[in-house]
């Protein structure tokens, strides 16, 4: 009676030592997981930032190609004026 005792405490235990290494088992990984979204979130941040920089320098390259058509309509009219005009 005492051995069947000690086997079915040892089985109880375990039987609680299984249940708990998957909880903590479980545990891990849903750490791991909030870990790695939280690295994905901070890179999709940085991304983020660099999106609105390379926004930014579209914008002002825009300007520039803009001011460089203008540029170059004025010039290329005081050139047609100048040339087809009498002297």
């Amino acid at each position: 009676v005492m051995s069947r005792l000690l086997i079915l405490t040892i089985i109880c235990f375990s039987l609680a030592a299984v249940v708990i290494m998957k909880a903590a088992l479980q545990r891990y990984h849903d750490v791991r997981k909030y870990f790695r979204l939280q690295e994905y979130a901070s890179e999709v941040h940085d991304i983020s930032e660099s999106l609105k920089v390379l926004e930014a320098n579209s914008l002002t390259l825009e300007n520039e190609v803009q001011q460089l058509k203008k540029i170059a309509q004025d010039a290329l009219q005081q050139f047609n004026s100048t040339v087809l005009s009498p002297t």
